[in-house]
């Protein structure tokens, strides 16, 4: 079904793929493997000191006891120090990968974003991504956008929009919508939705197949392309909501119109056409009288100009390979002819 005005609900978007980290599944992955590693620096460290004091609790000199603890405490808690030392060491560091943007998570407070890169935090801090590409949302087919006219009628918007987020509004995104795939639905689908309605919102269907037909456009109000469409929609959007999320590109490709509408426009490019060939058969009258009016002119004044038009009818039968009449001639009296030719006539004199 075509998506609706922004009242309707929004689609469901599928599922994210395979691998692709998105705000709130990096979030929880992050989260447990930080806790994870700092957890067990704190064991190793426990395990390290233990290890060590046991150790000490034999003095110096003295055999160890191949059978006593204190004879593997030296190397198990200095291994152990160190071990603790590189987790504790990573779980201080994150790395957000290349077109993502980190939001640290402290205590479920969000933070200051950070770009791509190797970055230090707190061990109690999680960091949640957000995926900063372009994104292509194509509203085609069944998806097409659907608005409401002024005349009252539906129509179906097929297009186009690349967008992505901004960078410095990623910890405001991440607070209104937790998941990077709740943004498309109740956000820019919805902006997209409200700019189309307001962009066609003087849009009149049977002024453009006038224009189409004719090529004049000239109530530019009424008849407007699709770049035109699109620009003031790409405008719109983007002073709703340009401070959160960057609108690369808005394309319409085409717009279809419920079955009532679209019958109102077969029926009016149909007369267009009548109206032309109307118009043409009227010239061509006109013309014809025109000539008609000359020649009878020519003819009262010089009889040979009678003469020179059926030469020229002759020469053009000539030419097609008709049979022209034996003995005939267009000079009157000429071979016993009794007639001169005209338009493929003979006429008696």
């Amino acid at each position: 079904m075509p998506r609706s005005n922004p009242s309707a609900r929004p689609a469901a978007r599928p599922p994210p793929a395979p691998g692709r980290m998105t705000a709130s599944s990096g979030c929880r992955q992050q989260q447990g493997a930080v806790m994870g590693l700092f957890v067990l620096a704190v064991v190793l460290a426990v395990i390290a000191v233990v290890a060590l004091a046991v150790a000490r609790r034999r003095p110096k000199g003295e055999p160890a006891d191949p059978a006593s603890l204190t004879r593997y405490g030296r190397p198990v808690g200095w291994a152990s120090a160190v071990l603790a030392a590189v987790v504790l060491a990573i779980s201080l560091t994150t790395m957000v990968p290349t077109q993502q943007v980190g939001i640290p998570i402290t205590f479920g407070k969000p933070g200051t974003p950070i770009g791509n890169g190797l970055h230090l935090k707190a061990p109690w801090t999680d960091i949640a991504l957000m995926d900063a590409t372009v994104q292509i949302d194509n509203n085609l087919g069944e998806e097409r956008t659907e608005i409401r006219l002024k005349n009252q009628s539906t129509a179906y918007v097929q297009n186009s929009v690349r967008w992505r987020i901004k960078p410095e509004a990623a910890a405001e995104l991440y607070k209104a919508h937790r998941a990077f795939e709740n943004i498309g639905p109740a956000l820019q689908e919805q902006e997209l939705a409200a700019a189309m309605n307001q962009a066609l919102a003087d849009y009149n269907p049977l002024a453009q197949a006038k224009a189409a037909a004719t090529g004049d456009a000239t109530d530019s109000a009424e008849a407007k392309d699709f770049d035109d469409l699109a620009g003031q929609v790409k405008e719109r959007m983007e002073e709703s909501i340009g401070d959160r999320l960057i609108i690369d590109s808005v394309i319409i490709t085409k717009i279809d119109f419920d079955e009532k509408t679209q019958s109102r426009i077969d029926a009016y490019q149909v007369e267009i056409g009548n109206t032309r060939i109307a118009e043409q058969r009227k010239e061509t009258a006109k013309a014809e009288s025109e000539a008609n009016r000359t020649l009878s002119a020519s003819i009262s004044k010089d009889p040979n100009v009678l003469v020179s038009k059926c030469l020229d009818t002759l020469a053009s039968m000539v030419e097609k390979g008709q049979t022209v009449p034996v003995g005939f001639s267009c000079w009157p009296g000429a071979s016993g002819a009794d007639g001169v030719l005209v338009d493929g006539t003979s006429r008696d004199r």
